[in-house]
Order: structure tokens, then sequence, then C-alpha cells
């Protein structure tokens, strides 16, 4: 279950956080549940979803660094077909985390590479 919080919390909780725009990521991110959200005046603004250090916030005000929309597309592509195969029975659930987890891996590798 997820909980309210500030987006001053979420940026002193995280050492990386990722922005993605509402529904770029929903492949990749269906296997999870987000830890936290947020709200401001306007209503509900994004969901903070965590792995480990990083955290990814998508919604439609989100917070953090921008991942370009090239590399989402690409990974929710992939993260298409591992959906695929956990609907067909091919690969169980803890299959799925892990083969989706893995592609959040590469977008902290990639954004990391970028900065530098």
């Amino acid at each position: 279950m997820k909980f309210k919080t500030t987006q001053k919390a979420i940026k002193e909780g995280y050492s990386d956080i990722y922005a993605v725009n509402y529904c770029d990521a929903c492949n990749i991110l269906a296997p999870f549940e987000p830890v936290a959200y947020t709200a401001g005046i306007y209503g509900w603004n994004c969901d903070v979803y965590q792995f480990g250090q990083y955290a990814i916030a998508t919604g439609y005000r989100t917070i953090g660094d921008v991942v370009p929309y090239e590399l989402i597309k690409a990974l929710n592509d992939d993260a298409k077909t591992f959906l695929e195969l956990y609907g067909n029975g091919v690969i169980t659930g803890d299959e799925l985390q892990y083969n989706c987890r893995n592609l959040i891996y590469k977008i902290t590798d990639a954004m990391n590479a970028k900065r530098q």
C-alpha cells in the first residue's frame, strides 16, 4: 500500500530519482507496487517506485532527472514481451520481476553514464 508524501521527502530519501511521464513505463513497472505518491493543489502528481537507493517517479508532474523517451520506449517494449510470456505461462512472476528489474537497472546505468 502506498502512502502520501512530499516531493521534499522524496528528494531527501533517495540518492537518484528518475522522472518518467505517465504511462511511458507502464510495462516495466507493472510487476511492482509504488511505495508512495505525491499530490498537490491540482490532485495526484506522481507515483514513486523504489529500487534500492534509486527511485522512479512516474506521473503527470514528476520529480527527478528526466529519462529520455527513446530509452524508455525501447525498454518498455522489451518489458511487454516479458509480460506476454508471463501471461502465456512461459515464465513465473518471480522471473517477470527479475527481468523487469534488470530493465530498470539499464535505465539507472544509462542515466549515470549520461552524467559523466
